[in-house]
């Protein structure tokens, strides 16, 4: 393969094994806003789902998943260049 296509093949496979971290961090904080009073407040008062996600979930998981990503990224680097060595 040339080196361009192995790199992007070992992102893909690097990628596709460290997404479950994030997937259960932002499944776990979107649970715990949806159990929160401000949400149901808000859902008794007719709000939308699409309101419900921008104005009370994502803010409740952005910043969880920002700080993990940020630890993630590092990690990534690593293990390409232990692969590559």
């Amino acid at each position: 393969l040339p080196p361009g296509e192995t790199f992007l093949l070992t992102m893909a496979l690097l990628g596709l094994l460290g997404i479950g971290a994030p997937f259960r961090q932002a499944r776990q904080a979107v649970r715990a806003a949806r159990a929160s009073e401000p949400v149901r407040a808000a859902r008794g008062l007719g709000a939308g789902s699409a309101y419900l996600l921008s104005r009370h979930l994502l803010p409740a998981a952005l910043p969880g998943l920002g700080a993990l990503w940020l630890m993630l990224v590092p990690t990534f680097v690593l293990a390409e260049v232990a692969l590559s060595f």
